[in-house]
């Protein structure tokens, strides 16, 4: 009986020694905060191209209106950080700044790649727009929980980096 005791806990240490502990819903939040973002973010955009940039700024000849899917992307992207960011304030998630930042950077050049989708089917788009702000969002919140700040920086700073350069090419 004792061992089984001793077994534990050195588990329970072991677990948690690189790792700071969560609480276990917390996943399932963060999940569902990069789904909602995901599903918001092409309508969104969607939204101020057509409505906002399109009534205003593309009356005349404009260098807005060839990249107004981009900059609308853009600006609904941010405007979904910020709000994601008070969430996340809210339910106290750990390194939430850093979660956010992370997965926005990474995510920004979406729609400049995703382009050709869009145009030919634009569920796919949307699919395809939820799979990855989910899974970008749970990556860096998984890599973001590494006890040693430093390191959890430096990981996601190359994760980051790595992203983008792989978008870019």
């Amino acid at each position: 009986m004792e061992d089984k005791k001793e077994a534990t806990t050195i588990m329970t240490t072991q677990e948690t020694f690189f790792y700071v502990p969560v609480p276990k819903n917390e996943m399932l939040k963060i999940c569902v905060a990069g789904l909602a973002v995901g599903a918001i973010a092409p309508l969104m955009s969607a939204l101020i191209s057509n409505n906002i940039i399109d009534t205003f700024f593309c009356k005349g000849v404009s260098d807005i209106c060839t990249y107004r899917d981009i900059v609308a992307n853009h600006i609904s992207v941010t405007l979904l950080g910020l709000a994601v960011f008070a969430v996340f304030m809210q339910i106290n998630v750990y390194r939430a700044l850093l979660l956010v930042l992370s997965s926005i950077i990474t995510t920004w050049s979406f729609a400049k790649y995703a382009e050709p989708i869009l145009a030919n089917s634009s569920l796919e788009y949307y699919l395809l727009s939820i799979l990855l702000y989910t899974l970008v969002f749970t990556t860096f919140y998984w890599l973001l929980r590494i006890k040693n700040f430093g390191m959890s920086f430096a990981i996601v700073a190359l994760t980051t980096t790595c992203a983008c350069v792989a978008l870019a090419v």
